[in-house]
Order: structure tokens, then C-alpha cells, then sequence
């Protein structure tokens, strides 16, 4: 294999695995893995397409071609809608880490005035939940407290993980504006662990809101 083919293939390996990581990665390192995403895949689309049709005889070399075989198959994978089930998956595995951020923000904010607009600041390794924010959204009245980890935004939908610490708490959720911004309610809500942990993504309206909620 020439210095230009073997240049070649690691430039082509090293583009799918970072195309694989910021797909499975697209709620940890929001916002910046999707921005990343809609450029890389986009731009390596156009240059495999300008390469081919300039270097076809490179093609016939198997190991070239296996290797645009695999970014094929890297840019059909980061295309695929399943945002929602890698950031079930990511919930899950990192259950621990929530709730011990969950026991933080409540030390933190035990003896705090009551609010609906609340903000703190998660300290490490907590804050490794979402390194991007570092933060989570709370409401507080009396003992009862709503928290909300994000999970990922875009122009037409919010999703994140909501803690509960009691049925009063779910309720003073239900009532905050953001909840309520779209279809007076959130669209869709499903329960992660018991009644404790839910699920949260609202869209912004019928005009808004997209066939597929996995996107």
C-alpha cells in the first residue's frame, strides 16, 4: 500500500470512529456532538463522492474500498433516529451518578427559600453528567422538590431526566412554564424508576412537532 493509500485509510478510520462516538455520545457532549455531526457527516458525504469520481482506479484496491464501505456505514449509523433510546440507555447506566447528584442538589438546597427557577451548579464528579451545562434546573416548595437534568435540545424539541422526590413535586412540575409551553402539557412523559424519575421531552407545538420522537 502506498504513503497516499495508507494516509488515506487512517484518515477514513479515524472519521468513523469519531462519527460513531458523537452519535452514541449526542446527549453527553451536547450541544456540540449534533453541531458536530450535522457538519462532519455532511462534508464527508459530498468529499467521498468528489473522491470516487476522481480516484476511481484507487477503488479497486479492496482495503480502500473496505474502508469506505465502513464510513458508509458510520454516516448511515449517525443518521439514525435513535437519540431517545441511546439516552434511555445512558439514564440507566448512569442511575448511581443521578441519584447521588439528586442527594447533592437536596443537601445543597435544603434550607433555600422555595422557587420555581431555581439553577445549581453540580460539583464534580456529578457535574460529569453533563460536563456541557453542569447545572440542573430545580422547584422547591416546603420539602418537595422537582429537579431536571438536561438530556438534549434542538429547534423544535427538550428532553430531559426529571426527579421527583414526591407526588407534590411532580405536580409543581406539571405546573412550570416550560412544561406547559407546548399542547398545555408535555407530550410525552415516561417513568423511569417507579414514580420518582421520569422522562421529560416537550415540543413546541403542532407546527413543531416532529413524526418520529425519537429524533
Amino acid at each position: 500500500m502506498t504513503k497516499r493509500k495508507s494516509k488515506l485509510v487512517v484518515w477514513l478510520v479515524a472519521l468513523a470512529v469519531v462519527c460513531v462516538a458523537l452519535k452514541l455520545f449526542i446527549s453527553y457532549l451536547f450541544p456540540y456532538s449534533r453541531l458536530l455531526l450535522f457538519v462532519i457527516v455532511p462534508m464527508t458525504a459530498v468529499l467521498t463522492v468528489i473522491f470516487m469520481v476522481k480516484n476511481r482506479r484507487m477503488l479497486l484496491d479492496k482495503r480502500i474500498l473496505a474502508c469506505w464501505s465502513i464510513v458508509a456505514v458510520t454516516i448511515a449509523f449517525s443518521l439514525l433516529p435513535i437519540d431517545r433510546q441511546l439516552e434511555l440507555a445512558r439514564f440507566h447506566a448512569s442511575k448511581a451518578s443521578y441519584n447521588s447528584a439528586v442527594q447533592q442538589v437536596l443537601k445543597e438546597i435544603n434550607s433555600s427559600a422555595d422557587t420555581m427557577n431555581g439553577r445549581y451548579y453540580l460539583k464534580f464528579p456529578e457535574r460529569m453528567l453533563n460536563p456541557v451545562y453542569g447545572c440542573v434546573d430545580y422547584y422547591k416548595k416546603g420539602n418537595s422538590v422537582a429537579i431536571e437534568f438536561p438530556a438534549s435540545e434542538s429547534l423544535s424539541i427538550v428532553r430531559y431526566y426529571a426527579y421527583f422526590s414526591d407526588s407534590t413535586a411532580r405536580d409543581m412540575l406539571e405546573h412550570t412554564e416550560r412544561y406547559n409551553s407546548s399542547m398545555h402539557g408535555a407530550d410525552r412523559v415516561e417513568e423511569l424508576d417507579g414514580s420518582q424519575w421520569a422522562y421529560v421531552f416537550t415540543w413546541g407545538g403542532d407546527l413543531m412537532k416532529p413524526k418520529d420522537p425519537n429524533l
